[in-house]
């Protein structure tokens, strides 16, 4: 956000210069986002693609803004998420806002497909690794032990997941709970044992 209010002033000095500077106006359309002015934002992103179209920079942009300015409109924020995944491919940017686009309007295959790119892209990626992470953990019938196998493999890929560290300590967590409800009821059961072993050998000789 500081570096957003840091060139803010040159960006207004570059329009000032030259009205038709593109990268001026995304940046002066950054730093307004930050600034929690969302309208002037989405004003300065019309303009750079205004000017140049193809620009995937304003594009994810101006689809993130959309989510707030305008919910109820998924096709408009879906079609300029699609224009920067189409002219970024290899960018993981435009992938995360294509899955958070898609996630928000409930498109769940293609929210899936963003991930897979966004990893095809950068394996270590932290956003991809801790949702393809917690997907696989999430399936049916996997033991505690196995999720915490899997979000410790996540860490070691993405190891700045607070997410996946959160999910590890909760899956070693259950893992323990379940190791003293055993070992609770080994000691129940030896108990129990050797209670009737006391009776047995008190019992009268018949």
């Amino acid at each position: 956000m500081d570096t957003c209010r840091l060139d803010a002033p040159a960006a207004l000095e570059s329009l000032r210069l030259e009205p038709g500077f593109l990268d001026a106006h995304f940046v002066r359309g950054y730093a307004l986002r930050h600034l929690g002015r969302l309208e002037e934002a989405e004003a300065a992103q019309r303009l750079a693609i205004r000017i140049d179209p193809y620009a995937w920079g304003p594009r994810r942009q101006l689809a993130e803004l959309l989510l707030e300015l305008a919910p109820d409109r998924p096709e408009e924020a879906l079609e300029h998420a699609e224009v920067a995944v189409r002219e970024g491919p290899e960018e993981t940017y435009t992938w995360a806002t294509m899955h958070k686009v898609a996630t928000f309007h409930e498109r769940t295959e293609l929210a899936n497909e963003a991930i897979r790119q966004i990893l095809r892209v950068d394996p270590t990626h932290t956003l991809a690794v801790t949702v393809s992470t917690e997907r696989e953990a999430a399936k049916a019938g996997t033991s505690a032990a196995r999720a915490a196998e899997l979000y410790a493999g996540g860490l070691a890929a993405a190891p700045h997941s607070d997410a996946l560290r959160k999910d590890l300590d909760r899956a070693v967590y259950r893992m323990l709970r379940g190791t003293r409800w055993l070992a609770l009821l080994c000691l129940v059961m030896a108990a129990a044992s050797a209670h009737r072993q006391a009776q047995r050998a008190q019992a009268p000789w018949r």
